[in-house]
């Protein structure tokens, strides 16, 4: 099927619905036939096909429509492969390409915002206002739903829903729309029955009934309920930030206004407003100027982010054969084994059987506490996937074609391509692309380590691990031939100074010519920077002084568990360390001991909790506590709420907070922060 400027593809009735975007803005949307597909192990009946060569699913039966008949036939069988996505299906067996011959830029996208009476999603639940932002043939238009310009709320849902339709963007976003504004305009519309045709098809949108787990950094997960509106893509501004974040490590907060304002792209007189004050505020003209605007102003916000972060994964959707939204939602290792899935499917091919997986060692890590000067890192540009293509590393028995190894080296290849033309001309699309390539590039190792994917392979993982480690372990020995001591290792990268004598930049650069003779073409170590100071808390946390830049990562150390004026505290005792200023420390706690006990702004001082199952049954003596603090706030499951101690040890809302706050705790709380600095630094 040889199309272009795809712009969106779904399936429905046994058809493929292509959306075609021409360069003038104006769509068509063809009907190409379809049939979906289960793989065996045996063949079953003679309408089951025969595929090539020696995989563990090497049969397939091919359906007019996912009806009973096909669910029937799943259910019969003890081994069966069937991919359950069925815009993925699609394009694994036809080929079809997405997004082929278009940018970004190109796309209609709509981001939207709500303003409502409160958190909770109940029968209560009302939206004062729908904020709508469209980027459209490179036009950007605002647009409000209010509440007090229609005789219901059904009336302005409805509203809204035709203008949507009448819009017809290829991608809706809200910013935390998943967990918040689309489970509460869906109550909204079921509270006022009225039904959210927002599909290019007018058909109805539809709620995924299992939860899906957005994976975030250090393995923490996030559960949500997918949303899919035919013909259109649905996407969480607030994933794209999440997935950034995993290699920036930059946000303190997800919250929309404090990323925004930690990426310096707060817009000037941007209209801010006490969200949890609108209930109250809303009917007073002068405020309801200003609620409106800070409505507009959230869309707007989340356009900006869906425009910094979106493009790699528009890119990467023309590589691998899934929707927009699944790139964002899905883990990257599951989208090498689909394009490795689609590699052999489309040759009429078997494919293999997932493998078990057990914990193995992984890359080595390690840190010397403390304080050191003049210190040089360097790291290994994509480790795992330079071991592979070094070494040839795949499943021959899995992958016989080697289609593994294949498409790293021609990503790799086209990387580089794509880097060195954006260098030279500052290509957007030549960004994206070269964006897109390296989180794909980079997730090769998660294809062979993650569970459930077909293409995996426990050996070969520990074999990649095995070698990296290796590598970084021969760095460390010749470094130490030469007079260097390490200080800082993880698993790609190597921090090191010079043993008894400061170490100059050149002194690294020359170390780095010298260090990537020892290794074959493919194992490369780049400098990564030359650093006056380099302080080292504990493994993944520590902080840096580049001219008079410092930088702190860590998750640890910035952790939103931890009460700001803490965060803040531990910030501001790392930069006087790192300007030599160590001195300076005593003064500082005495600062916040003083502000403990004259207390001006409590909510520096509160605590984030989370109301959780156990919260609400009141198992344990914290969730007890917690329990009676938010008696009668009208907050339920899943809602935050930031709480104190009082002197009698029980917890209050900083909404009831009356001067009672333990003095006591908050200053041993103080000592407890200062001894993460102590332990590496005598103070």
């Amino acid at each position: 099927m040889c199309l272009t400027r795809i712009a969106n593809v779904d399936v429905k009735g046994g058809f493929i619905w292509i959306v075609i975007l021409h360069p003038d803005g104006t769509t068509e949307t063809l009907k190409r036939r379809f049939r979906y597909f289960i793989l065996s192990n045996k063949r079953h009946s003679p309408e089951w096909l025969k595929l090539s060569g020696q995989g563990f699913f090497q049969y397939m039966k091919l359906f007019d429509q996912k009806g009973s008949a096909f669910w029937k036939e799943y259910k019969s069988l003890t081994e069966k492969f069937v991919i359950h996505n069925d815009i993925e299906a699609a394009r694994v067996l036809s080929g079809v390409k997405l997004f082929d011959g278009l940018q970004c830029k190109e796309l209609c996208i709509l981001a939207f915002d709500i303003e409502t009476n409160g958190l909770a999603v109940n029968d209560a639940s009302f939206i004062y206002i729908i904020s709508c932002v469209v980027r459209k043939n490179g036009q950007i238009t605002q647009k409000l739903f209010n509440y007090d310009a229609f005789q219901s709320q059904a009336a302005m849902l409805r509203a809204w829903v035709a203008w949507v339709n009448e819009i017809s963007p290829h991608v809706m976003s809200a910013y935390n729309g998943y967990r918040f504004d689309w489970p509460f305009i869906l109550r909204v519309a079921k509270n006022h029955g009225v039904k959210l045709t927002l599909g290019r098809d007018g058909s109805e949108l539809e709620v995924a009934s299992h939860a899906s787990h957005f994976r975030k950094e250090g393995g923490q997960q996030y559960g949500f309920h997918d949303i899919q509106i035919f013909g259109r893509d649905c996407v969480d501004a607030m994933f794209l930030v999440m997935k950034a974040d995993q290699a920036e490590r930059r946000f303190e907060s997800y919250a929309l206004k404090s990323v925004i304002k930690t990426l310096g792209l707060e817009r000037e007189n941007r209209q801010h407003f006490d969200a949890s004050s609108i209930q109250n505020e809303y009917k007073n003209p002068e405020s309801w100027v200003k609620i409106q605007q800070y409505a507009i102003d959230d869309a707007l916000d989340a356009l900006v982010l869906l425009e910094k972060y979106l493009p790699p994964y528009f890119a990467i959707t023309k590589i691998i054969p899934k929707s927009l939204q699944q790139i964002i939602n899905g883990a990257t290792g599951s989208q090498i084994n689909s394009s490795l899935i689609a590699s052999y499917l489309q040759m009429g091919h078997s494919i293999p059987k997932s493998s078990e997986t057990a914990p193995f060692e992984g890359g080595m890590t390690f840190s010397k506490l403390g304080l050191f000067k003049r210190v040089f890192r360097a790291d290994v540009s994509s480790l795992y996937p330079s071991v592979c293509i070094q070494w040839n590393i795949h499943d021959p028995l899995k992958d016989p074609q080697n289609h593994f190894i294949q498409l790293l080296s021609e990503w790799t290849k086209e990387r580089l391509q794509f880097k060195a033309l954006f260098e030279e001309s500052g290509d957007e699309n030549a960004q994206a692309m070269s964006g897109a390539l390296k989180i794909l590039i980079n997730s090769a190792f998660g294809a062979m380590a993650t569970r459930g994917l077909n293409f995996n392979s426990q050996e070969k993982a520990e074999e990649i691990t095995k070698r990296g480690r290796e590598i970084l372990a021969h760095a460390i020995a010749y470094a130490r031939t030469q007079g260097f001591e390490e200080i800082y290792g993880d698993t790609d990268s190597l921090a090191l100074i010079r043993k008894d004598q400061d170490m100059t930049k050149e002194e690294g650069m020359e170390f780095l010519k010298k260090l990537n003779e020892e290794f074959p073409s493919q194992i490369r170590f780049h400098e990564d920077g030359f650093f006056d100071r380099y302080l080292i808390i504990s493994t993944k946390n520590y902080a840096t002084r580049c001219d008079d830049k410092i930088t702190i990562k860590g998750a640890s150390l910035r952790s939103a568990a931890r009460e700001f004026a803490l965060r803040e505290f531990l910030e501001r005792a790392i930069l006087l360390i790192m300007k030599d200023e160590a001195s300076q420390l005593p003064p500082l706690i005495a600062e916040y001991e003083s502000e403990i006990d004259a207390m001006k702004d409590h909510t520096r001082w509160a605590a984030r909790k989370t109301i959780t199952e156990k919260v609400i049954d009141r198992t344990g003596t914290t969730q007890k506590k917690i329990s009676d603090a938010i008696q009668g706030s009208g907050l339920g499951m899943g809602d935050k709420v930031w709480v104190m101690f009082r002197e009698d040890q029980s917890l209050v809302t900083v909404d009831n907070w009356a001067n009672d706050h333990c003095k006591k705790r908050l200053k041993s709380k103080l000592k407890e922060t200062f001894k993460i600095i102590r332990k590496v630094i005598p103070c």
